[in-house]
């Protein structure tokens, strides 16, 4: 058996990574409170900056995983991994409006900046959603990549997180927020599949046999 091409073992890394500072970065997050409350937090910038690396880490070894046999071996996992890229820099966006609204918390408080509040509930009725579907397929069109709880764990937690962003932020139901925890389960099965593409072995492509002339 050869070892997995340097480019998928780095991939691995940076997916084993980004999963890990997603955690983190739910961890951080404040929770259970308004909008502006949650901007007065002194974790805020802390978990929107570790977010916004997190998605980084793992947009970019989704992409490097593109043409690796880890994705292209299954058009299901090809069409997964693209969404969740498609999702993840919808995602870096929000991210990063949210980090640049700490910096407006004065206009917020005083009822001004109401674009503020529309940007944040669109990105993260869409955002989510496909960020969390995409995941959904990739789960689907790589079983290799993790044991069948793991898959299961990781479609749950990926499901919670779309509704999440749905009911939240698209509905304004704050109290569907604890949905968001779906980040968390979702993180152990990307921590997973990132350690397994760095460790995995591929078999050596079949060398066609020598033929023997007979005069």
């Amino acid at each position: 058996m050869r070892q997995t091409s340097a480019n998928a073992r780095v991939a691995g890394a940076l997916l084993a990574i980004g999963g890990i500072l997603f955690f983190i970065a739910g961890a951080l997050h404040p929770h259970g409170m308004a909008v502006l409350e949650m901007l007065h937090s002194p974790t805020w910038t802390a978990a929107h900056c570790v977010s916004f690396v997190s998605a980084v880490f793992i947009i970019l070894a989704i992409w490097l995983l593109l043409d690796e046999p880890w994705t292209a071996d299954s058009a299901v996992a090809r069409i997964g991994a693209r969404l969740t890229i498609i999702g993840g820099l919808f995602m870096m966006v929000e991210f990063a409006v949210e980090l640049a609204a700490h910096g407006v918390i004065g206009a917020l408080a005083t009822g001004g900046a109401p674009t503020m509040f529309s940007l944040f509930a669109a990105m993260h009725a869409l955002g989510w959603p496909t960020f969390a579907a995409g995941f959904i397929v990739l789960i689907l069109g790589v079983p290799h990549a993790a044991p069948a709880i793991v898959r299961i764990v990781g479609i749950i937690g990926a499901v919670a997180l779309g509704l999440a962003g749905v009911l939240v932020a698209g509905f304004f139901l704050p109290q569907f927020g604890w949905l968001f925890i779906g980040g968390d389960l979702l993180a152990i099965w990307i921590v997973w599949a990132g350690t397994q593409a760095l460790r995995r072995r591929e078999a050596p492509a079949a060398t066609p046999s020598a033929t023997v002339s007979v005069s």
